[in-house]
């Protein structure tokens, strides 16, 4: 017991002992912290400080206080333009997220099912996730070029010249081009997401519920066909 007992108080210097360091650990972070900071935080920071001052070319001049602010909001053309970016913007957001979610929800649902080489949908989906946005941005450059683009070239193989122009150039179709673009990139993301959820619903739930549909749908059969009976009788 006694030898026990030493155990158990010696048990602390012991971890100790065997991991001296273990908030060192945090130090592999500071790399990936420096660049984000430097990168992202920094230029955010340093364009909201310099919005508060004037410029003569490239260098800071005096401190206006808000009177940038003013003018985009009130004189032309800055007014014109902050609107049309904010409501293209608006219409990004909200066409990106209902189509990601939307096909990302039917998909999931699809390989959710008992389908034959799910796993190679799963697959094929998510690539493009792994691909870089430059990639990405310069693999789509190709595909729509107006020019010797893929889809154009397609379009009119296929008898359909008509259909074919510079999908990026013109601003009617510009704006919708790159939302199908940037859904189609974080759409893998998003099915694995859906996937997790309802692979996390126990089966019982879903045959549970078949069973409950099918009993409810020959129910109200029966139901239809004796009212029809009687008032045939009647």
């Amino acid at each position: 017991m006694n030898e026990q007992k030493k155990d158990v108080k010696y048990m602390p210097a012991i971890r100790k002992a065997r991991y001296p360091r273990k908030h060192l650990v945090h130090l592999f972070l500071m790399p990936a912290l420096f660049f984000y900071i430097v990168f992202q935080i920094y230029p955010i920071l340093s364009a909201f400080l310099n919005s508060f001052f004037s410029f003569k070319g490239m260098h800071k001049d005096s401190f206006i206080g808000l009177e940038n602010f003013v003018r985009l909001f009130t004189e032309s053309p800055f007014k014109e333009t902050f609107n049309n970016a904010f409501w293209h913007n608006i219409i990004f957001f909200i066409g990106t997220v209902l189509t990601k979610l939307i096909v990302a929800f039917i998909l999931a649902l699809i390989i959710n099912s008992k389908i034959k080489g799910k796993e190679f949908f799963k697959t094929v989906l998510f690539v493009p996730k792994l691909l870089s946005v430059i990639v990405v941005g310069f693999l789509f450059s190709l595909i729509l070029n107006p020019t010797y683009g893929a889809l154009n070239t397609f379009l009119k193989i296929i008898g359909l010249e008509s259909l074919a122009q510079p999908w990026l150039g013109d601003p009617d179709t510009a704006l919708y081009t790159i939302i199908l673009v940037n859904s189609w990139y974080g759409l893998g993301f998003a099915i694995l997401i859906f996937l997790a959820g309802l692979q996390a619903i126990p089966e019982d739930i879903f045959e549970g519920s078949e069973n409950g549909w099918c009993k409810r749908s020959n129910h109200d059969t029966e139901d239809y066909d004796t009212n029809d009976h009687a008032s045939h009788y009647d």
